[in-house]
């Protein structure tokens, strides 16, 4: 049996699936290894995955803005493998990531 990577989703408007991967689209995931996926207030898909980091996805125009560590900026996310992400009934996004070793 084959799977497929990278997220699907169905677009109930146009009665059709929609994939995004790293080789599938004109919006691109950095990475196919998807760890969690949640959907914000403001129509954005978070998609954690590992080694990609946030693969952050507008649903209005299916644009994806990546979300990555950056060693320079200690407000980047500590590791581009994320392992968890909550959306908590306050708004706020929670991301999991493995342990970083300096």
């Amino acid at each position: 049996m084959s799977i497929a990577a990278g997220v699907h989703c169905f677009d109930p408007f146009k009665q059709r699936w929609m994939r995004f991967s790293k080789a599938a689209g004109n919006a691109l995931l950095n990475s196919d290894m998807i760890s969690g996926i949640i959907q914000d207030d403001n129509d954005n898909i978070w998609i954690g995955t590992d080694h990609g980091g946030i693969n952050l996805l507008d649903k209005r125009d299916n644009k994806i803005t990546y979300l990555l560590n950056n060693k320079d900026d200690d407000k980047s996310i500590s590791q581009n493998s994320i392992s968890s992400i909550y959306y908590d009934r306050l708004g706020v996004v929670w991301i999991g990531t493995f342990r970083k070793r300096n």
